[in-house]
């Protein structure tokens, strides 16, 4: 449901929008290497929840890390009670954390604040 929503407000917000219930299926993840063809960065910002089938968000965003994804903003969101090293661990890899339930304003003002072109 939250995937929906967030799917909805970012595409209202004018960003196209490529989204996966299974991180596993998303081509970053699943290359040797980042397959984007842009050589300055692949998507503008990643969304991803902590708690997902198959690998947690934090081992999610550091495997993109690993592969050369050249995305400069990445969000985790949960709703689950999450440890303060876990936290820390979210804030020393420079990574957004959205705490559900969150308002989509929030959304809406962290990417105003990574992207001040944005609609």
């Amino acid at each position: 449901m939250i995937l929906s929503l967030l799917t909805r407000t970012l595409h209202r917000l004018g960003h196209d929008v490529t989204s996966y219930t299974d991180p596993t299926l998303c081509p970053i993840y699943t290359s040797k290497c980042c397959p984007c063809q842009n050589p300055i960065f692949c998507p503008h910002f990643i969304i991803s929840d902590f708690d997902m089938p198959h690998i947690n968000g934090i081992l999610f965003l550091e495997e993109l890390h690993k592969k050369g994804c050249r995305c400069r903003h990445f969000a985790i969101m949960s709703g689950s009670s999450i440890p303060k090293i876990i936290l820390e661990r979210i804030a020393g890899l420079n990574v957004k954390f959205f705490a559900k339930p969150f308002e989509t304003a929030q959304i809406t003002s962290w990417l105003r604040q990574i992207e001040p072109y944005a609609p």
